[in-house]
C-alpha cells in the first residue's frame, strides 16, 4: 500500500501529534468519529471498506449498542471493528455496505492492518477542535519565518467562544427553526455557528448542543429504513 503524499501510517501520525504535546489518545478519538479518510487491509476473509465502516459505526448510538465499537492501535497501524451480531442495526450496516446482504462468512470482529490516514484532514480536524498543530514540518530553516513570540506561547489554541454564549444562541436557533418548520442538518448548524461566532466556535460545541437540545427529527434526518418496514 502506498504511503506517499498526504497519507501517513497511524504510528507516524500519532508521533507527530505527540511532538506538539497532544495527549496520547487524541488521534484515536478523532479517527473514531469517521471524519478522517482511512485506508487499510482487512485481515479476514471479507474485504471491507475501512473508511465506510468507521463512519457507519460512528453513527451508531453507543447507549443502545454497547457492543459496537472501534479500537485504534496506532503503534501497530491497526484498527479493529467490534460488531454485535445480535444487533439489527449492525446487520443493517453490514447488509448496506455489502450490497444488500450479509455474507455467509461475515466476521463480526474485523482487524484492519497497514492502516494509513490522510494527514491534512487530521490537521484540519484537530485545529477545528482547538488544538495547535502544523500541517507539515518546515523543510528548510532558511525559508522559515522568524519566530517573534516565545515558543511557549506558540502552542496556545486560538480564542474560543464561551459555552454559555453558544448555548444561548443555539436555544434561540432551535426556536426559530421550529417556527419556520425547518429541520437543519448538523452541517447547516455548523455553518450557522460560524456565521455567528466566526473561528471562535468549535465543532464539538455545536455537535454536543445539537445532541442535547435539537429535536429528534433533526438528528434522524437522512437515516435509511429497511425496505418492507413501516
Amino acid at each position: 500500500m502506498s504511503e506517499e503524499g498526504p497519507w501517513l501510517p497511524l504510528q507516524e501520525a500519532d508521533l507527530r501529534c505527540q511532538r506538539v504535546g497532544l495527549r496520547w489518545d487524541a488521534l484515536s478519538d478523532l479517527l473514531k468519529t469517521g471524519r478522517v479518510p482511512l485506508r487499510g487491509k482487512s485481515s479476514g476473509h471479507i474485504r471491507v471498506d475501512l473508511e465506510a465502516w468507521v463512519r457507519q459505526i460512528a453513527s451508531v448510538d453507543p447507549l443502545y449498542f454497547p457492543g459496537v465499537s472501534v479500537s485504534i492501535l496506532p503503534v501497530c497501524n491497526e484498527i479493529t471493528l467490534h460488531l454485535d451480531w445480535h444487533s439489527r442495526e449492525c446487520c443493517r450496516i453490514a447488509a448496506e455496505l455489502h450490497g444488500g446482504g450479509v455474507p455467509a462468512m461475515f466476521e463480526w470482529v474485523i482487524t484492519c492492518t497497514d492502516v494509513i490516514a490522510r494527514w491534512p484532514d487530521v490537521v484540519e480536524e484537530l485545529q477545528a477542535e482547538g488544538f495547535w498543530i502544523k500541517p507539515q514540518q518546515q523543510k528548510s530553516a532558511a525559508r522559515a519565518r522568524p519566530v517573534v513570540a516565545p515558543a511557549r506561547n506558540a502552542a496556545l489554541p486560538r480564542p474560543r467562544v464561551s459555552d454559555d454564549k453558544v448555548r444561548q444562541w443555539y436555544i434561540k436557533r432551535v426556536k426559530q427553526c421550529g417556527v419556520a418548520d425547518e429541520k437543519p442538518s448538523e452541517e447547516k448548524d455548523q455553518a450557522a455557528a460560524r456565521d455567528e461566532f466566526g473561528d471562535k466556535v468549535r465543532r464539538n460545541q455545536v455537535r454536543d448542543l445539537r445532541h442535547e437540545l435539537a429535536p429528534e427529527e433533526w438528528r434522524r434526518q437522512g437515516r435509511r429504513r429497511n425496505k418492507g418496514t413501516s
